[in-house]
């Protein structure tokens, strides 16, 4: 049972240093390009959020 847990443990660190590496990239890219945070706060934060761009006759549908 603790092998188990350990690799789980190990499974999920491993798996949150990939994540932490990815979003440094895409930081460090989105901080050189503005029109690039621009379109990813528009194609990816808002519909996250619930506010996507999209006419008010649609919403709720």
């Amino acid at each position: 049972m603790f092998l188990i847990v350990l690799i789980l443990a190990a499974m999920l660190g491993v798996a949150g240093v990939l994540i932490w590496i990815g979003c440094q990239r895409v930081a460090v890219h989105l901080r050189d390009k503005p029109e690039a945070t621009g379109q990813v706060v528009e194609h990816v934060l808002m519909p996250l959020l619930g506010n996507a761009t999209r006419p008010d006759s649609t919403r709720g549908m």
